[in-house]
């Protein structure tokens, strides 16, 4: 009562290239014996095309959801093109601005590329330590640290850190190794180490 009298049925399944059931057709009739092979036939071609249908729309799904993924990537990719862009700008700044003063007035050449090797070793030390730190943040005491040992060497025994662990921005990072390498350089020079 309050249902269809199905005495014929003819049920046909829909089935992706790789044999997984989306899903399926199916048809029923109030008189017996409805169905026969020609309709089984033909239904099933019907469910071959819905089920290409089907894959079609799932395979344009995963390309969109592909081109999008592959948009964010160069998105990305861009950006980090942009800030490698940035930073190796920074760092010539840096370096044209080492030469300038270790270059500058009547120091002997010899004596100025000492100068001049021994900053970009400052430099350097500090570029190591920021890149382990993934260039977000340097502590103090590491970038002061890697500073005295690449200024001192040797003589980096004799200095004694000891502070309040601070972190610092990656050009603050750069300028405080720089300073420190020229604070070291002077105690060098001038018998403090």
């Amino acid at each position: 009562e309050g249902h269809l009298p199905v005495r014929s049925y003819l049920a046909v399944p829909v089935r992706s290239r790789s044999g997984q059931v989306l899903g399926g057709l199916f048809f029923g009739h109030k008189d017996a014996a409805v169905f026969t092979a020609a309709h089984e036939e033909l239904i099933s071609a019907i469910a071959a095309q819905a089920a290409i249908a089907v894959d079609n729309a799932n395979l344009y799904r995963e390309a969109q959801s592909e081109i999008e993924q592959r948009r964010r990537v160069e998105g990305h990719q861009q950006l980090l093109i942009n800030e490698l862009n940035h930073r190796v700008k920074n760092t010539l700044s840096i370096v044209q601005s080492l030469a300038q003063q270790s270059f500058k007035g009547s120091t002997p050449p010899e004596v100025a590329r000492r100068s001049f090797g021994a900053r970009l070793a400052a430099l350097s030390a500090a570029h190591n330590l920021l890149t382990r730190q993934n260039w977000e943040r340097a502590s103090l005491g590491d970038t002061v640290s890697a500073a005295v040992d690449a200024t001192a060497g040797a003589n980096a025994a004799r200095v004694t850190l000891d502070g309040p662990n601070v972190l610092l921005a990656p050009q603050t990072a750069v300028s405080v190794a720089i300073a420190i390498h020229e604070l070291c350089t002077n105690a060098i020079k001038y018998g403090a180490l």
